[in-house]
């Protein structure tokens, strides 16, 4: 009965944490001049993955917020929004992280700032639905079992998004 929210909360957190934290700390500025004149240097250079963790945790936040007076649209909805969500990975991969490349369209400074807010919104805002979404479907005697399951699917979707972001960390030296 609850299958599909269960499936959004555990593909919700395991894209999150594929890229957040791991890839975020990794971020750097693209050759912007700063302050003190040198190419990314500087204060700017100093606070830049801060201000993406800053970011990040100011959208996944109003996400969450968001998500008492959003609608929900349903668990099989929120798994395919859940499943979306992977195709910011490739964005983070390729954008201005130290040791990599990057796609030439991603590597300037502002992309991460721009690619990290609907990332953690939807991060908060489809967590909060597909979480909400799963005790209305089961009878009020199993909603302590669904409460239970969802928290163990929240959990597992943490633990696959950690071993993913070892991977994904992994393969920046091929990238």
């Amino acid at each position: 009965q609850i299958r599909a929210p269960a499936v959004a909360v555990f593909l919700v957190f395991a894209a999150t944490l594929s890229v957040f934290p791991a890839l975020t700390a990794l971020a750097e500025p693209a050759g912007r001049a700063d302050d003190d004149g040198g190419s990314g240097g500087g204060l700017f250079a100093a606070l830049f993955a801060p201000l993406l963790f800053l970011e990040f945790n100011v959208f996944d936040t109003a996400g969450r917020a968001s998500g008492g007076v959003v609608p929900s649209p349903g668990g099989k909805a929120l798994a395919a929004v859940a499943v979306a969500r992977f195709g910011f990975v490739p964005c983070f991969l390729l954008g201005s992280l130290a040791g990599s490349p990057g796609a030439p369209g991603l590597r300037a400074s502002y992309v991460p700032f721009l690619v990290m807010a609907p990332f953690a919104y939807s991060n908060g805002l489809v967590a909060t639905l597909a979480m909400g979404a799963a005790a209305p479907l089961v009878k009020p005697a199993d909603r302590e079992l669904a409460g239970n399951l969802m928290a163990l699917a929240l959990t597992l979707g943490l633990a696959a998004g950690s071993l993913l972001s070892f991977a994904l960390v992994a393969t920046l030296k091929y990238i």
